[in-house]
């Protein structure tokens, strides 16, 4: 995916024809489609019921058994999490040896500690050319990780934020470089540890190996995507300025409706509204393509169908499964899109029906992670492990239950949320 997204790179998309456009599109859409292949196994053994985790967890049950010095919460997160270095991990190592150069140099570190950052967007190739070159191709590098599946990709003013606040801690950067490394170190001894003292049968071993390839395979697959995400919206913002209409209108439409719109030049403006505002596409056994409605007919759908609800009302106490070991207690920030990432503060409890690559900056800040949904191979569960976040998933309840400025206890390591205090202005309403 990265070789592909990297030939588009060049091409200048004004120069084509709207059928030489369509085609590259219909090849790019393939691409795309056929990395969705690669995650087929891991969906159908841990989606939804997360049976594949529960399989390795209840069998982490039995041979932990009465034996004290292990946690499931612990034994779990250790044996299913990869040894190898995500590119994220490879991201802020790069950004740390950024620090490095920088907190070396006493005129360099005073203007990180002391300088806003949009001020050192503009001024630090003036004040050193050399250590905003190295930030450019940072930026360069690693900000597709930020884009997501809609972007935007992480700009040079993201990581110098990051880095100013490294120099601000007076933590030096050697320092959580060497503790990086010391950190896989005492993962893979702590995994052949539990292999060993719980008597960990070949076969199962090689299921906790496959977890693992899980978790590293989704983390390596989803990267690749946003790469190519990254790079294709200049493929639709060509679409978008040929037949006027926005980067969101173009993310909207249906491939066979970009074909009908490159090769006849016809769109259902109306519907392409609608469907902004409004839409459902589902998939039914008895016909081959999938149903698309948008506006009042998606209403009506949907309202043929009872959703399952849960008595939240007086709840003091709920489990999930651990993603990542701690424990920690703070107050609620509830955040399930961007828009609402203002909410969060540094050493809050971020609180969500599933994380995502958007939400990055606030899971930075989190001292830990609840989820609604999710397994081994979620966003929550693969980001915790590798900042080192106790994170509990799979609640069901979590964003139902609790309220912004709610204290919490997380007990990750054995999957247990509670209550410790109601946010006041909470309290009030219901008085």
């Amino acid at each position: 995916m990265y070789v592909f997204a990297k030939k588009l790179i060049p091409l200048h998309l004004t120069s084509y024809s709207d059928k030489e456009l369509y085609e590259l599109f219909e090849l790019s859409f393939e691409r795309y489609g056929r990395l969705h292949t690669f995650h087929w196994m891991q969906t159908a053994v841990d989606f939804g019921d997360s049976l594949f985790s529960k399989y390795l967890l209840n069998y982490l049950k039995e041979k932990i058994g009465a034996q004290r010095p292990f946690a499931l919460g612990d034994v779990f997160s250790v044996l299913t999490t990869p040894t190898e270095e995500s590119n994220a991990v490879k991201e802020y190592k790069a950004l740390l040896k950024i620090v490095s150069y920088v907190v070396k140099r006493k005129k360099l570190r005073t203007y990180f500690a002391h300088t806003e950052t949009r001020v050192m967007v503009a001024h630090l190739k003036q004040v050193d050319a050399l250590v905003f070159t190295m930030f450019e191709r940072h930026a360069g590098r690693y900000g597709y990780l930020g884009y997501g599946f809609i972007g935007p990709a992480w700009e040079i003013s993201y990581f110098m934020d990051i880095a100013a606040s490294i120099v601000r801690q007076g933590t030096h950067p050697d320092v959580l470089l060497k503790k990086i490394d010391r950190n896989r170190e005492d993962l893979e001894k702590k995994q052949k540890l539990f292999v060993k003292k719980l008597g960990i049968d070949r076969t199962h071993q090689r299921l906790f190996e496959v977890a693992r390839g899980f978790v590293y395979g989704k983390g390596v697959r989803k990267d690749s995507l946003f790469y190519y995400f990254s790079i294709v919206e200049r493929l639709y913002r060509e679409i978008g300025r040929r037949f006027f209409l926005s980067l969101n209108q173009v993310r909207f439409l249906y491939p066979h409706e970009i074909k009908k719109l490159l090769l006849l030049r016809k769109i259902e403006s109306k519907r392409l509204n609608e469907r902004m505002l409004y839409s459902v596409m589902y998939s039914s056994v008895d016909r081959q393509l999938p149903y698309l409605l948008e506006g009042e007919k998606a209403r009506a759908f949907l309202k043929k169908f009872s959703f399952i609800s849960y008595a939240t009302d007086n709840i003091k106490t709920f489990k999930g499964d651990c993603a990542s070991s701690g424990r920690v207690r703070g107050a609620v920030s509830i955040i399930n899109t961007a828009e609402e990432m203002q909410k969060m503060k540094q050493g809050n409890v971020l609180v969500s029906n599933s994380t995502s690559p958007d939400l990055m900056p606030v899971i930075k800040k989190a001292a830990a992670i609840v989820t609604d949904t999710g397994g081994i191979t979620c966003h929550a569960a693969i980001v915790s492990r590798e900042l080192r976040i106790a994170c509990v998933i799979g609640t069901k309840i979590a964003t139902k239950v609790l309220h912004d400025g709610d204290v919490i206890d997380v007990d990750a390591t054995h999957g247990k949320i509670t209550i410790i205090k109601r946010a006041q202005t909470k309290s009030l309403k219901r008085n």
